[in-house]
C-alpha cells in the first residue's frame, strides 16, 4: 500500500492511500495510525537531555539482562555502598565550615521571629539514599583506564545515534505495526570517513525503510543511486528531480563506472554546472570567476572536468537531476580518409552534433536538417589549411547558433588560442608573444595554465568575450538574468 501526504499552502493536509497512482484515494481520518509509525531524529540532538530521558530505560534493561549470580553480587555491593554513604554524609555534616556556615543567618532569623528560635538552618548532603544516586549516574567516557568527560560534538552525535538505535531495537514490535525512520543530517560534526561509516551503520541496523536527509557528498557515495532523491526549489515549491527515486538515475550513474568519484562531491547539491573538457579549462574558468568577483560557491555553481568520460554521461545526469548546465569544447578540425579520399572535418562541431544523434539532447530538427556530411569537405592533402570553406560555413554557423541556444559553446579554436587572442587586445601582446604563449600553454596544459593564471594578468576584459559565454548562459538559466544584473 502507498500512503501519500499532500499539503498546499494555507490549506489542511490530505492523506491519499492506494496500491498505485491510479488507485490513490483521499481519506479524511488517519485510519493507519495504529499500524504505521514514524520515528524521527532531527538536527537538534541534545545528548545530555536525551540521555537524561532514556537513562532509566537503559538501566532497567541492563538490570533485566543480569544473571542470578550478578544480581546477588550487586545487592551485596549496594548495601555496602549505602552503609558507606551514611558514614560519609555524617562526616561531611561534621565539618566545621559546613556545620557553622549558616550561623549568621540563624541569628538574623531569630531577630525576625520567635518561630525561628526552636530550630536552625544547616547545609546537608544532597542525597542520602544510594538507590537514587545509582539512578542518577552521569555520562563519562573511559579510555586506557582513565575516565574523561564526554566532549566534542562529533562524538556526542555518534553516542546520541548509537543510543537511539539501541532504543529502537529494544522497542521492536514489527509483528504489531510498521515503523519507518527519518534521520536528519546524521553527518553532523563528523569527518568524511566517520560520515560514511555512520550512515552505513544506520542502514545495517534496520530492516524497515529509512529516510536520511543530508548535505554530505561522502554519505551519497555509499547509497545505490536509485535510492537517492535530489530535492530542488521550483517556483517556491520543493520538488523531487525525476519524480523521486528513479531507476533512470541508477542507469545514468552506471555510465561513469569507476569514475563515479568525479561527480559525487557536486552533482546532488549544485544549482548549476559548467562542463569543460579537462583540468586546464577548469583551472582557467575558476580563475576567470575569481577575477570577476563571481563566487561560485555563493551561487552554488560547480565547474567539472569531464576528462576521460565525455560530456554525454554528465549531461544525462544533469537532465535527470534537473540541473541547468552549460559546456565548452574545442573547435577541433581533424583529418580522416574514406574511400581513398582525404577529408578535413569539424570534430568539435561533430562532438556536439553527436549528442543530438545519440538522443542525449532532444531536437529532431538538428538531426534532420544537419548531418555529418555538412561537417566535412574533401581536401587534396592533409597539409591544406584547416579552414572551413565558404560553402560549408553557413550550415556550421547555423548549427553553432542552435548549440549556443542550448548552452553548448564551441571555442573559435581551442582554450589556449582563444584565451591568448582575446587577452591580447587588452594586454597589447604582439604576434610573436602570442605564439610563444600559446605554444607554452599547450605543453603540460594543466601545469602551465596554473602558472599562467597566477601571473599578474587581469581577466576582467574577458567579460564581454565569447570565452565568458558559458558562465553568462548559466546565470540566465538559473536566475533568469544576465550576470551583470546579479550584483
Amino acid at each position: 500500500m502507498i500512503i501519500k501526504f499532500f499539503k498546499e499552502k494555507g490549506k489542511p493536509y490530505v492523506i491519499y492511500c492506494g496500491f498505485n497512482s491510479e488507485t490513490m484515494t483521499a481519506f479524511e481520518n488517519r485510519f493507519y495510525i495504529r499500524r504505521l509509525f514514524m520515528e524521527c531524529v532531527d538536527t537538534n540532538r541534545d545528548l545530555n537531555k536525551f540521555i537524561k530521558k532514556e537513562k532509566s530505560t537503559l538501566l532497567v534493561n541492563a538490570k533485566k539482562s543480569r544473571k542470578e549470580e550478578q544480581i546477588e553480587k550487586d545487592n551485596v555491593l549496594e548495601k555496602r555502598l549505602q552503609s558507606k554513604l551514611s558514614r560519609i554524609n555524617k562526616s561531611i555534616e561534621e565539618l566545621s565550615y559546613i556545620e557553622k556556615a549558616l550561623d549568621v543567618v540563624n541569628d538574623e532569623l531569630k531577630e525576625i521571629s520567635t518561630h525561628h528560635s526552636k530550630g536552625a538552618l544547616g547545609f546537608t548532603v544532597p542525597e542520602t539514599d544510594m538507590s537514587k544516586i545509582l539512578s542518577d549516574v552521569s555520562l563519562s567516557f573511559k579510555e586506557d583506564g582513565q575516565k574523561i568527560g564526554v566532549g566534542g560534538d562529533g562524538k556526542n552525535n555518534q553516542i546520541f545515534l548509537a543510543t537511539w538505535v539501541s532504543k529502537q531495537a529494544l522497542n521492536d514490535n514489527s509483528d504489531e505495526y510498521v515503523c519507518f525512520y527519518a534521520i536528519e543530517e546524521p553527518e553532523s560534526h563528523l569527518h568524511p570517513h566517520q560520515q560514511r561509516k555512520l550512515s552505513s551503520y544506520i542502514m545495517d541496523k534496520f530492516d524497515s525503510q529509512i529516510f536520511l536527509t543530508s548535505h554530505s557528498p561522502f554519505i551519497g557515495t555509499d547509497f545505490i543511486p536509485k535510492d537517492i532523491i535530489k530535492l530542488k526549489k521550483n517556483d517556491g515549491k520543493t520538488t523531487a528531480a525525476s519524480n523521486g527515486a528513479s531507476e533512470k538515475i541508477s542507469v545514468g550513474f552506471d555510465e561513469f563506472n569507476y569514475r563515479l568519484d568525479l561527480i559525487t562531491s557536486d552533482l546532488f547539491f549544485v544549482d548549476g554546472m559548467i562542463l569543460v573538457e579537462g583540468p586546464s579549462e577548469k583551472i582557467f574558468y575558476q580563475a576567470l570567476c575569481n577575477d570577476l568577483d563571481i563566487d561560485l560557491d555563493f551561487y552554488n555553481f560547480s565547474i567539472i572536468s569531464t576528462a576521460g568520460v565525455g560530456f554525454a554521461p554528465f549531461i544525462k545526469m544533469c537532465q535527470l537531476l534537473e540541473i541547468p548546465f552549460s559546456l565548452r569544447t574545442d573547435n577541433d578540425i581533424f583529418n580522416k580518409k574514406r574511400d581513398g579520399k582525404s577529408y578535413h572535418y569539424c570534430s568539435g562541431v561533430n562532438r556536439l552534433h553527436k549528442l543530438f544523434r545519440d538522443k542525449v539532447i532532444d531536437d529532431e530538427g538538428v538531426i534532420t536538417d544537419y548531418n555529418e556530411i555538412d561537417l566535412e569537405w574533401v581536401v587534396k592533402s592533409h597539409e591544406e589549411p584547416k579552414i572551413v570553406p565558404a560553402f560549408k560555413s553557413q550550415k556550421i554557423t547555423e548549427l553553432k547558433d542552435i548549440f549556443e541556444s542550448k548552452g553548448l559553446f564551441l571555442a573559435d579554436t581551442d582554450l589556449e588560442e582563444d584565451l591568448v587572442c582575446q587577452l591580447s587586445l587588452s594586454e597589447g601582446w604582439d604576434e610573436d608573444c602570442q605564439k610563444t604563449l600559446i605554444k607554452k600553454l599547450k605543453e603540460k596544459k594543466a601545469t602551465n595554465m596554473y602558472d599562467f593564471v597566477r601571473r599578474e594578468i587581469s581577466f576582467t576584459s574577458l567579460k564581454d568575450k565569447d570565452i565568458f559565454k558559458p558562465i553568462s548562459y548559466l546565470f540566465k538559466e538559473v536566475y533568469g538574468l544576465e550576470r551583470e544584473n546579479q550584483e
